[in-house]
């Protein structure tokens, strides 16, 4: 936890220099996420004594940040907003429920011209399937939506690191409108059986697929034709 969250603190610090119009020196964004790292001693976290001298932690939060400044670095030229707190609200059946969320980046897509929300992700675990059922991009562009930066284009970035070295894995969707729809269901049901204490569908799980049963008769299945 406290590796990603330093990898995390360097990105964030990376883009607000971008969004002000400064070139951040390499040096500069690593001495960041060292520095956010050797913070974490004083925050309690529950797995320092497995890298008590964080040396360990150092040479991996080191070698993601390197491929962060190779791979990731190079696509932000055009900040719109970093780390937002967005707030939206979404009325379904009568009720009006709040939403809230922090997005990564939402930047401009070079190629398209487009805005684009992202996510940076530092587990150990690659899952396309994860992210491409998940309910958080969805969440994000919706929130932006709401909030004057309509985009239905997402990015996800994902640095591991493995034994021969840090790894880049990207991913790039559409989450529209037929995903806030069904974003808004889930949310609505979630809180419909919350109140009635009853079972809470769950159609991010591995098991939400067209092999499922139900699959044609879900209101809160993936949409056709999103990958």
């Amino acid at each position: 936890m406290r590796r990603g969250s330093a990898v995390h603190k360097a990105a964030e610090h990376y883009a607000i220099e971008i969004s002000e119009k400064r070139k951040p020196k390499d040096g500069e964004i690593l001495e960041v996420a060292e520095t956010t790292l050797k913070s974490s001693i004083d925050d309690s976290v529950v797995d320092i004594a497995d890298d008590p001298d964080l040396k360990n932690s150092t040479v991996i939060v080191a070698s993601l940040v390197g491929k962060f400044l190779e791979v990731v670095a190079p696509t932000i030229t055009q900040v719109e907003a970093v780390e937002p707190y967005l707030t939206a609200k979404i009325e379904i059946k009568g009720k009006t429920l709040e939403i809230e969320g922090y997005p990564d980046l939402i930047d401009v897509d070079e190629d398209s011209g487009e805005l684009r929300v992202r996510d940076y992700k530092t587990g150990k675990t690659y899952s396309r399937q994860t992210y491409e059922g998940g309910l958080q991009m969805p969440m994000y562009t919706l929130l932006a939506t709401a909030n004057g930066m309509e985009t239905d284009l997402t990015r996800i970035d994902h640095l591991r690191h493995l034994k021969n070295g840090a790894k880049h894995e990207k991913l790039e969707m559409r989450r529209g409108a037929a995903s806030h729809i069904r974003l808004a269901r889930i949310i609505e049901s979630v809180d419909r059986y919350m109140d009635s204490k009853a079972f809470v569908p769950n159609p991010t799980s591995w098991m939400c697929n067209e092999g499922c049963d139900y699959w044609k008769a879900c209101d809160f299945r993936k949409p056709d034709g999103e990958a």
